[in-house]
């Protein structure tokens, strides 16, 4: 986050709000577990995913939320599930969190942002309109 901000990428200006209003606690990961996985991978990862999966093995979660394909996959070679943000978007409309329409509406703004394909987001639209009904 303080990278991206350095770079002003929206995306981190964004997860840092969300950080400080929802009070998400904040863990720095230790090196001996960002050596510890590259000792359990033999690929080159970004400092991002790096990251990300290094500090997953040391809060030893078992579940990642990504959009990044490249990191989901590595992760689930890892043996961690994956949630991407149609995932959670399904499950707010699942739990009455938000409309047919806003659900929609966000899926129609992950395609737009190039953050999942058109053929996937109909699939998650057919399942939002079942869950809708429901």
């Amino acid at each position: 986050v303080v990278t991206g901000e350095e770079k002003a990428l929206a995306d981190a200006t964004v997860i840092k709000q969300f950080i400080t209003t929802y009070g998400v606690k904040i863990t720095r990961v230790k090196d001996d577990f960002i050596q510890k996985l590259k000792g359990k991978i033999n690929k080159t990862l970004t400092k991002g995913d790096e990251a990300v999966i290094a500090l997953a093995l040391q809060e030893k979660v078992k579940e990642i939320i990504t959009d990044d394909e490249g990191l989901a996959k590595i992760a689930m070679a890892l043996g961690f599930r994956i949630k991407a943000s149609p995932d959670l978007l399904l499950e707010g409309l699942k739990d009455k969190l938000m409309s047919f329409q806003d659900f929609e509406s966000f899926i129609k703004w992950l395609v737009v942002e190039n953050r999942l394909s058109s053929i996937v987001a109909e699939l998650y639209l057919m399942e939002g309109k079942k869950n809708a009904k429901d």
